[in-house]
């Protein structure tokens, strides 16, 4: 993200009839955000405010605010058939986001309003099984309305190539240009190989939330709310589940950046989640198995993203690439 002047801010802010005085900033604006959130007081009801900003032509600018477009109408789709999540709210010009381009300096914004939702981000060391649980659950039942949603494969609009815009061929694309490592986007491209021979249907392939890590949820204390939708797409459902378990692969048993060395920590995490995602919608065994897959696709993921991250601490490079390279299956190695 980048630092957005007070000028463009008070530009971004006129559809809401809102002014850069009356925001209180959330979260957001780091390397590896979207976005940058904030909150304000409309009637007495707290709301929040979101941006989006691109580097990009005008070419480009139109390419993510259609991408962004389907995106928002999904969310909003899911949130009105009872997902657990933030979506957003009609402006008072009755859309449910707002647009600019700034020519003069060659950036994009995109902007949109939700309800303000109570409830905190929980710490690793929060993490029970009703929470593992619950986070299972609310992902399972917002793909159970993404069966139902009429969009399901790919992106109908397409790029000045002719391919589609939002989907999982459309991300691997997208970060396959951003490679800085020769090693690691070799095993990028065998991956895009594997991933193009699994079979998609709408019990395992649609819209999905694409980051439901344990930073995207607020937690009131009975329900738990997916948050941060700016990277959704079509894609398998077994990846959200695989990126839940990033949360626990970093922090409690090893997996994204070294070795495993807590498997039972992993079991008990994937244990739990599954558990509550059963109860909204059901994934076969076959799709459990091939979750060292989606964890793979991910490590390397975040491995392109934290370029600035990983670039200034050798010993972490060094020891995520192994990861990579080495293309454990540690999932595979906790359900046998």
């Amino acid at each position: 993200m980048i630092n957005i002047s007070e000028k463009i801010m008070g530009k971004l802010l006129k559809p809401y009839e809102l002014q850069v005085s009356e925001l209180e900033f959330l979260g957001g604006g780091r390397e590896d955000s979207d976005g940058i959130v904030y909150s304000y007081l409309n009637k007495g009801s707290k709301m929040v405010f979101k941006t989006i900003a691109w580097k990009c032509d005008k070419e480009g600018f139109d390419d993510n605010v259609n991408k962004n477009n389907e995106r928002i109408n999904f969310v909003h789709y899911a949130g009105q058939n009872g997902a657990n999540i933030v979506f957003p709210s009609k402006s008072p010009q009755g859309s449910l986001y707002h647009s600019h381009y700034e020519e003069g300096e060659g950036y994009g914004y995109l902007t949109y309003i939700m309800e303000f939702v109570s409830g905190k981000q929980r710490g690793p060391k929060e993490w029970d099984e009703a929470f593992y649980r619950r986070w299972g659950s609310a992902i399972g039942k917002m793909h159970r309305i993404a069966t139902q949603y009429p969009a399901w494969q790919c992106s109908q609009k397409l790029n000045a190539k002719g391919l589609p815009l939002l989907g999982w061929e459309a991300e691997w694309d997208e970060l396959n240009a951003l490679h800085y490592d020769e090693d690691v986007k070799q095993k990028w491209q065998e991956l895009r190989r594997e991933l193009s021979n699994l079979p998609q249907n709408r019990d395992v392939f649609g819209f999905i939330h694409n980051d439901p890590h344990h930073e995207n949820i607020l937690d009131d204390g009975t329900k738990l709310y997916l948050i941060d939708f700016d990277v959704s797409s079509y894609h398998w459902f077994a990846n959200d589940i695989a990126i839940a378990l990033q949360s626990t692969l970093f922090n409690f048993s090893g997996g994204i950046e070294r070795p495993v060395h807590d498997k039972e920590a992993l079991k008990w995490c994937l244990t739990n989640i599954l558990e509550g995602y059963e109860k909204e919608h059901h994934i076969d065994n076959e799709w459990i198995e091939k979750l060292d897959l989606f964890v793979a696709y991910r490590r390397i993921l975040l491995f392109i993203i934290l370029k600035g991250m990983l670039q200034g601490n050798k010993e972490l490079y060094d020891s995520w690439k192994q990861q990579i390279l080495n293309y454990p299956r540690y999932i595979l190695e906790c359900i046998k």
